[in-house]
Formats: C-alpha cells, structure tokens, sequence
C-alpha cells in the first residue's frame, strides 16, 4: 500500500511540473504576439492564432499582460507597462 501511494504522488508531481511547463510556454507565445503586435491584440485573435479559448489564457499577478475593454465592446490584451 505504501509504495502505491509513493507512486501515486509521484505522478501528481509529474502531471504538475508538465502543467507549469505548458503555462509558461503559453505565456511566452502571448507576450510574443502581443510585443509582435504593438502591445496590444484583441483577445479573439490571440486566442485563434493560438488555438485556445479565453478561458485557457493565463492570469495572475505578474502575468505580463492585462485584459482591457475597449470601446467596441471587445477584449485586448495589453502589455504591461504599455
């Protein structure tokens, strides 16, 4: 039983480093269209040439970019310090 468990944690700690892994390649390609694109894309476009939803993009303090409403009624996201 103990050695179950053993196993069982250390493919918790595998499936969570290829998560971080994944996030962090994610955030670099959206910093790079966004610095590719003047600072700013519309959340749509990002999320096409992605091949995501916007549920899928990353947030969180320090992220890199900020999701802003226009005056369309549409998403961007903006670099930070833009």
């Amino acid at each position: 039983m103990r050695f179950w468990l053993l196993g069982m944690a250390e493919r918790a700690m595998e499936n969570s480093g290829k998560i971080m892994k994944e996030l962090i390649e994610l955030q670099q390609k959206i910093i790079q269209l966004l610095k590719e694109n003047n600072g700013e894309m519309e959340e749509r476009k990002v999320c096409a040439l992605l091949g995501i939803t916007s549920y899928e993009i990353p947030w969180g303090y320090n992220i890199g970019w900020a999701r802003c409403i226009q005056s369309n009624q549409k998403y961007h996201l903006i670099l930070s310090g833009q």
